[in-house]
């Protein structure tokens, strides 16, 4: 019974962790991570941007895009668990200056 209970609750652990969304990770070669990044911001067509550093491991643009002010934030998860870069761009409905 006691088997059951530490099976259930790994089974709960486990399942809290993750968003159910199926994921293939492609590798990118070693040194060419810059290049990729920059394919991707040049993809979706990401340029006269304005930046700040909201930290030594966060970086934040604010970019002009498709007649559209958005928001490009890369920023390094420095967790003991999980070290994952995160790369987010998200319009802006107005311009606030």
């Amino acid at each position: 019974m006691k088997f059951l209970h530490i099976i259930f609750i790994f089974c709960y652990i486990i399942s809290t962790k993750c968003d159910n969304i199926p994921r293939v990770w492609n590798r990118i070669p070693e040194y060419n991570v810059n290049y990729r990044i920059l394919d991707f911001l040049n993809n979706n067509f990401i340029n006269n941007c304005f930046e700040y550093i909201e930290s030594p491991t966060h970086l934040r643009l604010k970019c002009w895009r498709e007649n559209r002010l958005s928001s490009v934030d890369i920023e390094i998860d420095k967790d003991k668990y999980d070290n994952k870069m995160y790369l987010d761009i998200e319009p802006y409905e107005s311009i606030v200056v």
